[in-house]
């Protein structure tokens, strides 16, 4: 019975989501919106977009949500690389304010969400203030992702991809951290 507004801003391009089916959903809707999260001046506007829209509840897939107004929200934690490694904004007083920003949201938060235990270890040593609402919610997979014995369909993979008989397969960014 809920419904769903999902709010995107049109120079933000998306290339990892196919959101046809998203979009075709009875219950979802779909607002272009201009207002990043994480310029101050956006954060005035966020509480009464939300309250126009009638929101009950605000998630957030990044560590900064809305600071201000009464909507609850929740947070969710991918990981800290900025704090793990400010050489990744070298620009101190952006990395000022993104950290202000990001304790604001966290301590703001009705709940946060870290998608491993390592993360929400991270969140526990940089964000010690959030711990006691700070939960563990691992991402799901698509069953798209699932495992074939079919050897047919490995010797295809293989053979296009020239694998070795032991391999290790990676999925992320190509960054240090990673």
């Amino acid at each position: 019975d809920h419904e769903f507004i999902v709010y995107r801003h049109p120079g933000y391009r998306n290339s990892r989501f196919d959101l046809r089916h998203l979009a075709n959903h009875p219950r979802v809707t779909f607002r272009t919106l201009r207002l990043p999260l994480l310029l101050p001046p956006d954060q005035l506007v966020w509480p009464a977009v939300l309250a126009r829209d009638g929101a009950d509840l605000f998630h957030s897939p990044y560590v900064i949500g809305p600071i201000l107004g009464r909507v609850p929200t929740v947070v969710t934690i991918h990981d800290l690389i900025l704090e793990r490694f400010p050489q990744y904004t070298p620009n101190w007083f952006l990395r000022r304010a993104y950290r202000l920003m990001a304790t604001a949201s966290l301590r703001h938060a009705a709940a946060v969400i870290a998608v491993s235990h390592a993360t929400r270890d991270e969140v526990d040593h940089w964000y010690r203030a959030t711990s006691h609402k700070t939960r563990v919610v691992h991402n799901g997979v698509d069953p798209a992702f699932g495992r074939t014995n079919a050897s047919s369909e490995l010797a295809v993979v293989r053979e296009r991809y020239e694998l070795a008989t032991r391999f290790v397969l990676a999925i992320g960014a190509g960054r240090p951290h990673k």
